[in-house]
């Protein structure tokens, strides 16, 4: 797995200066982009009255690859606006660390889109790179496999009635 990711990102970074991957027209770019992702760990405890004895469990998204598309909007002078949708492939794991410990793995896929406003540095359109400052707002879709949700609602596998699709804000 760890070759397949270096292999991606490597691939990225050699193809990224082909046109096709930016194409501009009039006040108008459009980009499309690889991503790559590393989730941090939430854990938790299941007590009573689910559990009589307490049981330590963990939740981790593993690392993902996807891509996605921009569209940016230069504005005239300071200001611009872009839209970003991106997509990842994904896998959700429930870590039991109470004996005698288990792990499964739920299929998952995450949707990501934000709308911005870009505020640059500096107004020159003409400079190769014009740093900017960022601000907007955006969200994130989780949305389980069908496959996921069967193993999920199955007792003998999975036993989790609560795992669906959920979807968080996100600001800028």
């Amino acid at each position: 797995m760890r070759r397949l990711i270096i292999g991606v990102v490597l691939v990225g970074l050699c193809a990224a200066p082909v046109p096709v991957l930016a194409q501009s027209a009039g006040n108008l770019e459009l980009n499309l982009f690889a991503t790559g992702s590393w989730h941090g760990e939430n854990k938790f405890e299941i007590g009573f009255p689910q559990a009589v004895t307490p049981i330590q469990q963990s939740f981790k998204l593993k690392q993902g690859l996807g891509g996605g598309v921009r569209l940016n909007v230069f504005n005239s002078g300071h200001w611009g606006e872009e839209f970003v949708y991106s997509y990842e492939n994904n896998n959700a794991r429930f870590i039991t660390q109470t004996a005698p410990g288990s792990e499964l793995e739920l299929g998952m896929q995450i949707h990501q889109f934000s709308v911005n406003t870009l505020y640059y540095i500096d107004s020159d359109e003409s400079l190769t790179v014009r740093p900017f400052f960022v601000f907007g707002i955006g969200g994130a879709l989780y949305r389980p496999t069908d496959e996921a949700k069967g193993i999920a609602r199955d007792p003998l596998r999975g036993n989790l009635p609560g795992f669906r699709e959920s979807a968080q804000m996100a600001f800028s």
